[in-house]
């Protein structure tokens, strides 16, 4: 009887078993790599998701913030209205050489009190930092005018 070679068997059987870890862990990687890459996609889709409800709350606070500003900005021009109103029925008493320089000065605020209404109603709603610019002119605007209706008022008694 003829001995097999036992060295290129083993060999063999060392291959084999070598090639099919291999390919078992080689599977298992592409199988982990795939759940990977899966849970990956869908923890994408959920942060795109409550990206997006972040977004919309973001709107409707920034609509509602805009709707309140704009009623409080508009109180404040009714009344700017209704001050020219009277320092206009005011102007009776009024010395003559002062009449002029008074009606023009309340035509001056008037002007600036009709441009603060256009201002507002044309106010094109854009990103965070230019509302807050707006914002931030508009009420120096209004305070600008308050102030000066108050102050023509006092003058003039």
């Amino acid at each position: 009887m003829k001995s097999m070679p036992s060295l290129p068997c083993q060999i063999n059987m060392k291959q084999t078993i070598y090639a099919f870890t291999l390919a078992t862990f080689l599977a298992g990687s592409m199988l982990s790599s795939c759940n990977s890459a899966e849970q990956k996609v869908e923890n994408a889709e959920e942060n795109l998701e409550e990206a997006k409800e972040n977004l919309k709350e973001e709107k409707l606070d920034s609509i509602e913030d805009y709707r309140a500003y704009r009623l409080e900005v508009e109180q404040k021009i009714a009344n700017n209205e209704a001050r020219i109103i009277e320092l206009r029925a005011e102007m009776k008493t009024v010395k003559k050489e002062d009449h002029e320089a008074y009606k023009h000065t309340i035509d001056r605020m008037e002007e600036k009190n009709m441009e603060l209404k256009r201002k507002i109603n044309e106010y094109d709603k854009t990103n965070k930092e230019k509302w807050e610019e707006f914002k931030a002119e508009l009420n120096a605007d209004l305070k600008g005018i308050g102030e000066s209706l108050k102050d023509l008022g006092r003058d003039n008694k």
